[in-house]
């Protein structure tokens, strides 16, 4: 289950990075603010499973603020297993990234019935030369470790898969730091789909679903993505999903593969989020 609860954190950013900050603050610019919400459900699950079904809800919230980005992320879901008992997980990922990707506070907590099983906090740096770099923890206790070359925060990666896509390339790799559950360093691989296109505003599922137009007229690309640990085996990933990258960096159609279960997110509203800008120093 721990590990099933960091992929849910950590999956939902699905935007991980490159070492390229001024490129990633140019074409973040464009991109919007927003929050959304998420119908989760079960898709299916094996006949070993302990697992027969879950369902919850997932909330996120992206934009811009001073200096960086900031992401927030919260998440519920009811298990029940085959004697009929519900456990209900809750998650919250809270974030901030530097603008110029060298620079990452985090803040992860995994509960299980309102019972702390998972907390995670600290501080990331990267060299700007993509050299490496370290994290300084403060929870579950103050340690360091160090980063190694090649590795970055979890924000740009959405910046590399939309210039890949549009460059008409079918994969990218990186190594990735999210700080989030036992394994927060992992590769991630996505494989990029054929392009498609957005309904228009005058579809009425896309006008109750997206009031402001967010999606409306933007290209998009089905990604798949595989993440693979130091556990992983047969060289296998630990985790997949696959998610609709729209040209504007919002994601939509979340699935889940755990290998035991596969549960999906379907989008249920998503609206514009206000800018954070600098304020202005007092004279």
């Amino acid at each position: 289950m721990k590990g099933r609860a960091a992929l849910l954190a950590l999956a939902m950013i699905m935007v991980l990075g490159s070492s390229a900050g001024a490129m990633a603050a140019d074409v973040f610019a464009t991109l919007p603010s927003y929050r959304a919400s998420f119908k989760m459900s079960l898709v299916k699950a094996r006949s070993d499973a302990t697992i027969q079904s879950a369902d919850g809800q997932m909330f996120f919230e992206w934009k811009r603020v001073c200096g960086g980005y900031s992401y927030l992320q919260k998440s519920y879901t009811d298990y029940v297993n085959g004697d009929g008992n519900v456990s209900r997980q809750e998650l919250t990922s809270d974030s901030f990234e530097s603008t110029d990707g060298t620079q990452y506070t985090f803040h992860f907590t995994d509960t299980m019935d309102g019972q702390m099983v998972q907390e995670f906090q600290g501080r990331g740096t990267l060299s700007p030369d993509g050299k490496g770099g370290t994290v300084d923890y403060t929870k579950p206790d103050d340690s360091s470790v160090e980063l190694p070359a090649g590795t970055i925060f979890p924000t740009v990666y959405t910046v590399d898969i939309l210039n890949a896509a549009r460059k008409g390339k079918r994969s990218v790799s990186r190594n990735i730091f999210d700080g989030m559950g036992e394994d927060p360093r992992y590769d991630a691989v996505a494989f990029i789909g054929k392009e498609g296109k957005s309904l228009d505003a005058t579809n009425a599922l896309q006008a109750m679903v997206d009031p402001k137009g967010l999606l409306v007229g933007h290209h998009w690309w089905n990604v798949n993505l595989a993440f693979y640990t130091e556990k992983t085996v047969d060289g296998l990933p630990d985790y997949e999903m696959s998610a609709r990258f729209y040209d504007n960096g919002v994601t939509t159609d979340l699935l889940f593969n755990y290998g035991d279960i596969v549960m999906k997110g379907d989008l249920e509203r998503i609206e514009p989020a206000v800018d954070e800008t600098c304020r202005s120093a007092k004279r």
